[in-house]
């Protein structure tokens, strides 16, 4: 294994510490040989005297020459705090003070006072005395990083000797500083233009679905209609390539979300097996169009409620048969979904869905995870798609604590595989999501009775749209046209219920529903807010003004008929 190289400063962090062991050393050596020169000398102390200061000057001049050749200032004082020695590095650090520091036996108070009067020049305020007590309170051992009178930065190391003396030495850091604060701020410059992309995003999601809305709606209003064969082929392709276009736009906004780290996994108890019934039913149809079989097979298992984000669950087996449905034309789609083992305390649910189409090339294979990219660029002239599908799987695989692979070969086929641990579930969760689950289905199976529903909509398409479908469902509808319109309905305390736009003039309808929930006679009517917001954390802007849930544009009447049917029954708030 091939081990990464020391940096710069690791370097000289390695060179300083060796030096100040190589001063140790010395110090000790000069000691016991001026032991051993005064204990084996049978002369006079005259006669030993020369040969034990030859032997300090041979150590001091090798030691002072090598502290010299460094890239690191050094200075170093006696016990009494005089100077002893100031390395040459040391005195370019400080020039105004390089006489000092060439004078041996210089105090530390002398040395402090000048420096503190050349800060005073350029800072009047500057307090003198406290900066030099407070310098001289010499710790035993000091590592911090300063910033010079002249802005250049230094990273100062300080420690006591054994015998008292103190060793200080001063590192410029000013490069490493401007590259730290340099990135810095290229990564707010990134954040802003991450942000901004998502506000822009935002709004062209909420600009683009607004009018998506009112093709869409119109469309399914067209379709309830008595229309020919031919006319019914023209509606229905309408519908699909508004489906088309609101898939794009939604994998687009994920993408944004992931990317600025919105994205975020709800933990909701749900029955799996009921939802990969409810995926599966429209790829039949569209593999049955196309001359494929699709095969799905849920194993038997006694855990099929699951505790995790069934919405997520949901996108990544629709992304995973989407892929094999519009890349296989004939042969066999199988999609396999079992309860795997146990992992501590999570259920590991294992999905498999394998197809006989066009395959992917062995160098392609990688790629096809990556955001923007498909398997060649005639996959996207000849099949459609953003390439983003595959990206978001795998990140949601990932972002759930699973794995996911895949194999292929071209004109045989692809299969991927993906392995998913959810929380498990205990009976009494399982109980009560049953009980729940059964009172909803009531509700919703009832014939919903006659309501009196206020519609705020600024938008004259979708304002028709939604009236239009609420009258089908035999509801009374008053229409306002902002949120001043919408209070003044609500304070006649005749609804039953408001479906509130959020984007009006005048009053919006965040501040319209924080205005009804703050009057007591109309208090307790259920608001559902009618958004082309997708972002979900909007949404918890809504829910905290009031609102109980959200139907985000472009909505189905089934996906009306639903929220109304829950939250449409007077009194039960």
């Amino acid at each position: 294994m091939v081990k990464n190289s020391p940096s710069k400063q690791e370097r000289l962090r390695w060179s300083r510490e060796r030096l100040l062991d190589e001063l140790e050393a010395a110090e000790k050596k000069i000691e016991l040989q001026s032991s051993q020169l005064i204990q084996s000398s049978t002369g006079s102390l005259s006669q030993v005297q020369p040969q034990f200061s030859e032997e300090i000057k041979r150590f001091w001049g090798i030691l002072t020459n090598a502290l010299d050749a460094i890239n690191e200032a050094v200075v170093l004082y006696d016990k009494d705090k005089n100077l002893v020695f100031a390395n040459q590095k040391h005195k370019e650090f400080y020039p105004d003070l390089a006489d000092l520091y060439s004078k041996p036996g210089t105090s530390l108070r002398d040395i402090l006072t000048m420096r503190a009067k050349t800060i005073q020049q350029s800072e009047p305020d500057f307090d003198l005395d406290g900066y030099v007590e407070e310098r001289l309170k010499c710790k035993s051992f000091v590592r911090e990083e300063r910033q010079l009178p002249d802005g250049r930065w230094i990273q100062l190391s300080s420690r006591r000797g054994r015998d008292q003396s103190i060793i200080t030495t001063r590192l410029d850091i000013t490069r490493q500083k401007e590259a730290q604060r340099a990135l810095e701020l290229e990564k707010v410059k990134a954040q802003e233009a991450n942000a901004a992309k998502s506000n822009f995003l935002a709004t062209m999601s909420h600009e683009i679905r607004t009018p998506l809305n009112g093709v869409l709606g119109v469309a399914q209003l067209l379709g309830d209609s008595d229309l020919g064969d031919k006319d019914r082929e023209r509606v229905e392709t309408i519908l699909s390539s508004g489906k088309t276009l609101l898939a794009i736009i939604n994998d687009v906004l994920d993408m944004s979300r992931i990317e600025a780290g919105h994205m975020e996994l709800e933990e909701t108890l749900f029955d799996f097996k009921d939802l990969v019934s409810v995926i599966a039913t429209p790829f039949q149809s569209l593999a049955e169009a196309k001359g494929v079989k699709l095969a799905v097979k849920i194993e038997d298992a006694s855990d099929r409620h699951l505790l995790g984000d069934p919405v997520r669950f949901r996108q990544i087996l629709w992304n995973l048969l989407s892929n094999a449905v519009k890349f296989t034309n004939h042969g066999t789609i199988r999609m396999g979904i079992s309860i795997g083992s146990t992992l501590g305390e999570k259920t590991v649910v294992q999905v498999s869905v394998e197809d006989s189409g066009v395959g992917i090339a062995s160098d392609r294979v990688d790629a096809i995870f990556d955001a923007f990219t498909q398997e060649d660029n005639s996959t996207t002239r000849k099949f459609g798609g953003t390439g983003l599908g595959l990206s978001i799987v795998k990140i949601l695989v990932e972002m759930m604590g699973g794995d996911i692979s895949v194999s292929s070969k071209v004109g045989v086929g692809t299969r991927f595989d993906i392995n998913i641990p959810f929380a498990k579930v205990s009976e009494t969760e399982i109980k009560r999501l049953t009980q729940n689950s059964s009172s909803e289905f009531d509700c919703l199976a009832e014939e919903q009775q006659s309501l009196k529903i206020i519609v705020a909509e600024d938008n004259s398409v979708n304002a028709t749209i939604v009236i239009s479908f609420l009258e089908k469902l035999n509801h009374e509808v008053r229409h306002a046209e902002n949120g001043i319109e919408a209070v003044r309905l609500a304070s006649e305390n005749w609804a039953d219920l408001i479906l509130m736009d959020i984007h009006m003039p005048e009053m919006d309808g965040v501040e319209a529903a924080h205005l009804i929930r703050s009057t007591v006679e109309i208090e307790y009517v259920p608001i559902i807010a009618l958004t082309a917001e997708a972002f979900t954390e909007h949404h918890k802007k809504f829910r905290e003004a009031g609102m109980e849930d959200v139907i985000t544009k472009p909505f189905t009447e089934n996906r009306l008929k639903e929220v109304v049917g829950k939250f449409g029954k007077k009194g039960r708030f």
